[in-house]
């Protein structure tokens, strides 16, 4: 191979691992800024149907 072909072959082997390492940097820091309980209800104090006739 000629250089020019080495540095070919370097430049998309460091981008391809550039590109890995910033996604996994993204996703490391989205686990961490999660809220922890996911998937809890919003409204904690809507009413429920045996609520209704006591706020009437």
């Amino acid at each position: 191979m000629t250089r020019r072909t080495l540095g070919i072959v370097a430049g998309v082997v460091g981008s391809a691992l550039g590109a890995w390492w910033l996604t996994a940097q993204r996703r490391a820091r989205g686990r961490q800024s999660q809220a922890p309980e996911r998937g809890t209800v919003i409204f904690d104090n809507t009413p429920v149907p045996a609520d209704v006739d006591a706020i009437i």
